[in-house]
Parts: structure tokens; sequence; C-alpha cells
């Protein structure tokens, strides 16, 4: 019995996308024809990829060793600005650094250093940019003179 599923295609099963189960080649298919998906597929394993990158981001993150203290100062005086600028040192060096930042701006992290910012930081940047917006949607530059 041919147990081949309705939207299933040989390529999908030679790429190792389908269980054996859900499928038997017919006899008459021709295998050596790659054709346009086998690149289509390729395409979405590589996104695929690059999605499980973006979500496991932490674990190329530099501050994967460090103090997790160090990246939250309880203040911004004193001790604390060299505990910001040792974090932002490890920052610098990180592979990751945008993606962190770009997860703290999303979930509008309030405290810490993400990304080689503080706190202050991301609100100014925060307030640029809906500055910026609100100047591009009355027709400006959305910059003060």
């Amino acid at each position: 019995m041919n147990t081949w599923c309705h939207w299933g295609h040989r390529d999908w099963l030679q790429l190792g996308l389908l269980p054996r189960r859900h499928g038997v080649l017919p006899s008459d298919w021709d295998t050596t024809d790659s054709g346009g998906l086998r690149m289509a597929v390729a395409e979405l394993l590589s996104q695929r990829a690059e999605r499980q990158v973006r979500r496991d981001w932490r674990k190329s993150a530099a501050c994967q060793t460090a103090d997790p203290e160090l990246f939250f100062p309880v203040s911004s005086v004193g001790r604390a600005r060299e505990d910001i600028a040792q974090a932002k040192a490890v920052c610098g060096s990180c592979v990751v650094r945008r993606q962190c930042l770009q997860f703290a701006l999303a979930t509008h992290q309030m405290y810490g250093v993400w990304g080689g910012t503080t706190e202050e930081e991301r609100r100014v940047r925060v307030r640029e940019q809906r500055e910026r917006a609100r100047g591009a949607a009355r027709g400006g530059t959305g910059r003060s003179v």
C-alpha cells in the first residue's frame, strides 16, 4: 500500500525531512531530478537554523562566564560606575552584543547592562527613536533645530 503523503515529494524524503514511515517512493518517479524544491527546502532549513541561532544567542554571549552582579549594579555612582565599565568591556568583545541590545529594547529591560548599554542609555535611545518617528509622521526630519 502506498502511504505517500499528498503533499510529499521525493526531495523531502531524500533530505530527511520526512520520516520513512510517511511515504514510499513510487517506482516510476525519477529520483535524479533535484528541481527547484530542493533549493526551497535548503532555504527553509537555513532560515530555521538562523531562527535557532537568534533564539539561542545567549549561549554565545561573552557574559556567560562573568559574574551576573557585574551587569546589575545597585546604582550608577561610586563603585557601581566601575562595575558598569567592566560590564561594558565584556559586552565590547561579545559577538552577540547586537542581539542582546535588541532583546533588551524589545522586552523593555529596565535594569542592568544589556548589549553594552545602561538603563539610561537605552531610555535615551528609545526616546530619540520615538521623536524621530513622530517627526517622520508629521513629515519632518524628527530632529530639533
